[in-house]
């Protein structure tokens, strides 16, 4: 079997990391004033704040993902069609590394969290490039990194969000579209380039409508945000086995022990 090994352009990585570090490193002293407005929809009253911050955080999101198609382009293993696979990651680590980095002053947790936030960014754009080839030497590794990666930004977006204490219409759409994508996400690497909707549509259902019913209690954001995504995790990793055909005596075992501890460090920690 043909094995190869490549990795990014040094030069492109720089380039995209600057751009996107500096502009992180400069917003906090950028001060423009918070903004709202009110909006009335069938009885229903909808106050929005608008933060400038969010916004350039959005935007960052989605240099992210273009800044991915232009460091994979060169790799010999591309295929166009499916290049839109690696945009996602990316996208969300650079928005959601905003969120912490918007709520903090700046001082020494706050360049911990920058640091922490270059560090993951690099190693995200370094394994989406190694994921574009299922035959690189590197691919087994890049796959679960990049897989952690996405249930990490997953839980940390679900906990920003219970933080700002929304409406379940808006928490709703927020947590189940990313967990819609990162499914997708999952099943292609692990299935080496086959999509698998019909998982990623199940899943998302189950998970939105056990969020429907968690939202009403009286949880702590990091509680809520780990008990969220201990199914999730679950689901997703059971849904692949089978779909690998794995033996079913050994697919239940160890996501239901993982969802377990999780649900255990929940309850330990509210």
């Amino acid at each position: 079997m043909r094995s190869n090994q490549y990795m990014p352009d040094t030069n492109r990585l720089s380039v995209l990391l600057s751009v996107i570090l500096l502009t992180y490193a400069c917003l906090p002293y950028i001060k423009i004033p918070e903004s709202s407005f009110n909006l009335s929809i069938f009885n229903v009253y909808i106050e929005y704040s608008f933060n400038i911050s969010m916004l350039v955080y959005f935007i960052l999101s989605i240099f992210s993902a273009i800044g991915t198609d232009w460091l994979i382009s060169d790799h010999p293993s591309k295929k166009r069609k499916q290049m839109y696979q690696h945009w996602l990651l990316p996208a969300l680590t650079a928005w959601v590394i905003g969120f912490p980095l918007s709520t903090i002053q700046v001082g020494l947790e706050w360049w911990a969290i920058f640091a922490f936030g270059a560090i993951l960014l690099t190693l995200v754009f370094i394994s989406e490039y190694i994921a574009v080839d299922f035959k690189d030497q590197n691919f087994n590794i890049a796959a679960i990194g990049l897989t952690s990666v996405s249930l990490a930004m997953y839980l940390i977006l679900i906990i920003s969000i219970r933080n700002l204490d929304p409406r379940l219409y808006i928490i709703f759409p927020a947590i189940t579209l990313p967990l819609f994508l990162i499914s997708l996400r999952t099943f292609y690497l692990y299935s080496r380039g086959k999509t698998k909707i019909s998982w990623a549509i199940a899943i998302t259902i189950i998970i939105g409508q056990f969020i429907a019913g968690l939202h009403y209690l009286p949880l702590s954001a990091r509680s809520f945000g780990i008990i969220a995504v201990a199914p999730s995790y679950a689901l997703i990793r059971i849904s692949v086995a089978l779909e690998n055909q794995q033996k079913k005596k050994l697919v239940f075992i160890e996501p239901i022990i993982v969802m377990s501890l999780l649900f255990i460090v929940a309850i330990i920690i509210q």
